[in-house]
C-alpha cells in the first residue's frame, strides 16, 4: 500500500486530504494501522483493496451507515490505471453488495469538481446528480468545491443484472 501511496502521491494529492498525513513509510505503519485498528473497532467502516495483474491498484470503501440507512462509498485509483473500468466495475461490485446484501436504502458518493475521472464513475452507474458542495473539502491548503450523487436501493436494483 504504501507503494501505491508513494507512487500515486502527486496525482492522488490533488483530491485526497488524508494523503498528506502519509509523508514516511513509518508514519504510514503507524497511522493507517492505527485507522485500520479504530474502524475495526469502533466506527464499522470497510475499505476493500483493487487488484489488477496481481498488484495493488487502489481501494474502494464505505463509511458508516447513518439512523436512515444511508451510507457513502469513496475510491482512489492508481493514476496510470484510469481508463481501463478497473473502479467502476469495482464500485458497481460494492454497491450491490450494500444494496442486496447489506440492505442499503441510499449511497452516496462525493468528488472533487475538478476530478473528471472521479466523477465519471457515479455518472456511469447512474446515480442522480443532487448538486455541488462549495467548498466541501480541504485539500492542499485550498478549498475544493465537490459533486454529490446518489442512488436509491430500488432505482440500483431496477437497473442491476446482479441483483
Amino acid at each position: 500500500m504504501w507503494k501505491a501511496f508513494e507512487a500515486g502521491r502527486d496525482y492522488l494529492g490533488k483530491y485526497l486530504p488524508w494523503m498528506a498525513v502519509y509523508k514516511t513509510e513509518d508514519d504510514y505503519e503507524r497511522l493507517y494501522t492505527a485507522r485500520r485498528l479504530e474502524g475495526d473497532n469502533f466506527d464499522g467502516s470497510r475499505d476493500y483493496i483493487v487488484q489488477y495483474k496481481g498488484e495493488l491498484a487502489g481501494t474502494v470503501g464505505f463509511g458508516i451507515p447513518n439512523r436512515d440507512n444511508v451510507i457513502e462509498v469513496g475510491y482512489w485509483l492508481l493514476q496510470d490505471l484510469q481508463g481501463r473500468g478497473i473502479m467502476t466495475r469495482s464500485v458497481e461490485a460494492v454497491i450491490t453488495m450494500l444494496f442486496v446484501e447489506v440492505g442499503m436504502h441510499r449511497v452516496t458518493i462525493r468528488a472533487a469538481t475538478s476530478n473528471l475521472a472521479s466523477r465519471g464513475i457515479p455518472e456511469r452507474l447512474g446515480f442522480k446528480h443532487e448538486g455541488t458542495m462549495r467548498d466541501g473539502v480541504f485539500v492542499n491548503n485550498e478549498y475544493l468545491d465537490l459533486e454529490i450523487y446518489s442512488m436509491l436501493d430500488h432505482e440500483w436494483l431496477a437497473r442491476s443484472t446482479n441483483a
